[in-house]
C-alpha cells in the first residue's frame, strides 16, 4: 500500500498511511507514519512538478505552432491520466497517492527528456512514431524508440493505426498470443482519449474490414498467413506526435 492523503473541500482532515515511509519514499525512510510522511512527500512532488515543467517546456520551445498545440493537448491527457491513476473520490472527500503522483511525474519528465533528445537529434519530424509508455510500472526509464510507418497520409487529424500479423518474421516487436506488429499506416482520424479511430468508421471493427485487409497486405507484403489492422492504440501512441 501507498501513503496516501485525505482532503475535504481544500483542508487537509486525515491521513491513512498504510506504507511504510521506506516504501513510500526512499528520501522519507527516517520519518514516521502520519503527518510527518506527508510534509516529506509533499516537497518531492512539487520538485518532480517543477522538473516536469521545465522539460516540457524545453520540448515546446522547439516545435512549430502546429505541434505545440498537439503537444499540450498531450500533456493535458497525460495529466488527466496520472490523475485518474493516483486519486480518487469518496463523497466529497479527495484521496491522494502521493507516492504514486511523484512515480508518474519523475517518469513523464525523464520521458520528456528522452523526446527532447530524439526531436532535436531528427529536426523534430512531425512524421515520428514513438512508443510512449512510461507508466507507474518497473523504473527501467522512458522507453522511447522510433518505428518505421507507412506515411503517405500528411495532412492534419491524423494518426497511426498498428498492422498485426501472426507471422513472427520481418516485425517489429510481439504483443503476445502468437501476435507481432509488422508496422503502422497513418491515416485521417481523430484520437477519443488515447485511441485512434479512422475517418469513416466510427466504432466498426476494422480488423475485420476487407478494404482494410487489402490495404495491410499491400503496404506490408511477406506474411504468408496475412495482416490486419487494429486502430485501438490501447495508449501506445502518443496523439500529439500523431498530427
Amino acid at each position: 500500500m501507498r501513503t496516501i492523503l485525505q482532503w475535504t473541500g481544500l483542508t487537509l482532515a486525515a491521513l491513512i498511511a498504510l506504507a511504510t515511509p521506506a516504501a513510500a519514499r526512499p528520501a522519507c525512510a527516517d520519518r514516521q507514519q502520519g503527518l510527518d510522511v506527508v510534509y516529506c512527500l509533499m516537497p518531492v512532488l512539487e520538485q518532480a512538478d517543477d522538473a516536469l515543467n521545465v522539460r516540457y517546456g524545453a520540448l515546446r520551445a522547439k516545435l512549430p505552432p502546429p505541434r505545440r498545440t498537439a503537444l499540450k493537448a498531450d500533456e493535458l491527457a497525460w495529466l488527466r491520466w496520472r490523475d485518474s491513476a493516483c486519486t480518487r473520490h469518496d463523497g466529497s472527500r479527495l484521496f491522494v497517492d502521493l507516492a504514486c503522483a511523484i512515480a508518474m511525474t519523475e517518469a513523464h519528465a525523464r520521458f520528456l527528456a528522452a523526446r527532447y533528445r530524439a526531436c532535436v537529434a531528427s529536426s523534430c519530424s512531425d512524421l515520428d512514431f514513438y512508443n510512449t509508455q512510461d507508466g507507474t510500472g518497473p523504473d527501467v526509464g522512458p522507453q522511447l524508440m522510433g518505428y518505421p510507418a507507412n506515411s503517405r497520409y500528411r495532412g492534419p487529424d491524423a494518426g497511426y493505426i498498428a498492422v498485426y500479423t501472426h507471422d513472427d518474421r520481418n516485425v517489429l516487436y510481439p504483443v503476445g498470443g502468437g501476435i507481432y506488429v509488422a508496422g503502422f499506416i497513418r491515416l485521417r482520424g481523430r484520437y477519443e482519449g488515447r485511441i485512434f479511430r479512422p475517418d469513416g468508421y466510427a466504432t466498426a471493427d476494422i480488423s475485420a474490414d476487407r478494404n482494410f485487409k487489402a490495404l495491410t497486405d499491400a503496404l506490408f507484403p511477406g506474411h504468408p498467413g496475412g495482416t490486419w489492422a487494429g486502430g485501438d492504440t490501447g495508449g501506445f501512441v502518443t496523439p500529439g506526435l500523431a498530427h
